[in-house]
């Protein structure tokens, strides 16, 4: 950063302890963010590498140019291919992806598992991950639903901003919805999905 010359440690830092990694990156620690203070003192010093009057300096740097960060859609701002991702609805129980559509419900194939409002959150997570407005042929490719009129009542149930009409129908979601969305985990394709 301009001039100042530090090593740099690779850390992934999550702030909520709900989120997890599901395969950590080779070579990379994974630490919740009350474990800084811990972490950085037990790294090894090979000696000082920035005077009392520079971190001060540094630090004064950080907060003048400090930004404002909105990643929505965070596969766009990150670089990710939304191919990559696991699609699907995760069960609340076990947590595995892919949970069924039948009659007023969600049914977990691995638990059996049952939640009628398991889809809400991967809907949410879609907007978050991939863009700002959702058609239902793309919700029925991430939830895994073939049906058109049933994505179509899930979708017209979630409190959505709703523009167009027949197949030029497309949804969106507040910002103020999306920011309540926070918790991620990184799969084992390094993608992300939300913890529910």
């Amino acid at each position: 950063m301009r001039g100042i010359d530090v090593p740099v440690i690779d850390v992934i830092v999550f702030s909520s302890t709900k989120s997890k990694v599901m395969k950590s990156p080779d070579h990379t620690d994974v630490i919740y963010a009350t474990s800084i203070p811990v972490y950085l003192r037990n790294l090894e010093r090979e000696k000082a590498y920035l005077s009392i009057p520079q971190m001060d300096d540094l630090a004064q740097r950080f907060v003048e140019e400090h930004k404002s960060y909105f990643t929505y859609p965070m596969c766009q701002g990150w670089g990710i291919d939304p191919k990559d991702l696991i699609t699907g609805v995760q069960c609340g129980k076990c947590e595995r992806f892919g949970m069924v559509k039948i009659k007023r419900t969600w049914q977990c194939p691995i638990c059996s598992h049952r939640d009628s409002d398991a889809h809400i959150a991967a809907v949410k997570e879609w907007f978050v991950l991939i863009g700002v407005q959702m058609s239902n042929s793309d919700c029925r490719k991430f939830l895994q639903v073939s049906q058109h009129q049933t994505v179509t009542r899930i979708l017209k149930g979630m409190n959505l901003i709703i523009t167009g009409k027949g197949k030029a129908t497309k949804y969106k979601m507040n910002k103020k919805t999306l920011s309540g969305q926070k918790n991620f985990y990184v799969d084992r394709k390094n993608s992300i999905r939300s913890q529910t």
